[in-house]
């Protein structure tokens, strides 16, 4: 029983980390806004063409870019919530919903609305 009430937790929404802290590169589990793990040289679909930096500075150089998914809220207003993420010193790109159910840690799982994207239709 406590596996449906996670499941139905996470189609909830309820499960998220928008409060808790991240250890700086650490991962969130599936299911958890946070950093995501991409396998090497795999191209996650991102919201926008290039990765930003919440730092005043910009990293030197082509900096290695970490992807997350984060609620649209703390993306837009990234300056704001990356602190949350231990990311405000990092280059980002931020993963879709679509890819990160579909191709991403969250695949087979349920999307925050209840969409099951693990089978056709």
């Amino acid at each position: 029983m406590l596996q449906g009430a996670a499941a139905a937790a996470l189609a909830a929404g309820m499960i998220c980390s928008q409060g808790a802290a991240h250890a700086a590169g650490a991962f969130a589990p599936p299911g958890v806004y946070g950093r995501v793990n991409v396998a090497a040289g795999a191209a996650p679909e991102t919201l926008a063409p290039q990765p930003s930096a919440a730092a005043r500075k910009p990293p030197r150089g082509k900096a290695a870019v970490s992807y997350y998914w984060v609620p649209a809220g703390h993306r837009l207003r990234w300056t704001e919530y990356c602190h949350r993420y231990a990311a405000c010193k990092e280059t980002v790109a931020f993963v879709s919903d679509a890819w990160y159910f579909h191709d991403g840690p969250g695949k087979g799982a349920a999307d925050m609305h209840g969409h099951d994207h693990d089978h056709e239709h």
